[in-house]
């Protein structure tokens, strides 16, 4: 995704936000982006000791095959990879995400 796709997403979940205050963001983002060289076993290790406590959330498009477009955000339980909840839109907002 480009700065202009983000900040298109942005406008329709309500965020009042310029162009150019997204791609100031993504590139301080990716001026101190360093990825993770560490010892993956205690990544791991950290993984395993919180996901008892630890939910994970996603949001996804969904396309219809009449056309439509729904918007669903879920919670998982890492430890037992059960939904712990989810809601389905046509129009997600600011306040839907929120609640």
């Amino acid at each position: 995704w480009g700065a202009s796709r983000i900040h298109s997403e942005l406008l329709l979940l309500g965020f009042d936000i310029s162009l150019s205050s997204v791609k100031r963001i993504i590139k301080r983002i990716l001026k101190s982006y360093k990825p993770f060289r560490g010892n993956w076993s205690a990544w791991l290790r950290l993984i395993s000791q919180i996901q008892a406590q630890t939910v994970a959330m996603d949001l996804c498009r969904i396309n219809t095959v009449c056309g439509s477009t729904l918007f669903l955000l879920a919670f998982i339980h890492l430890e037992s990879r059960k939904i712990v909840q989810f809601n389905i839109t046509f129009n997600p907002t600011r306040d839907w995400i929120l609640r």
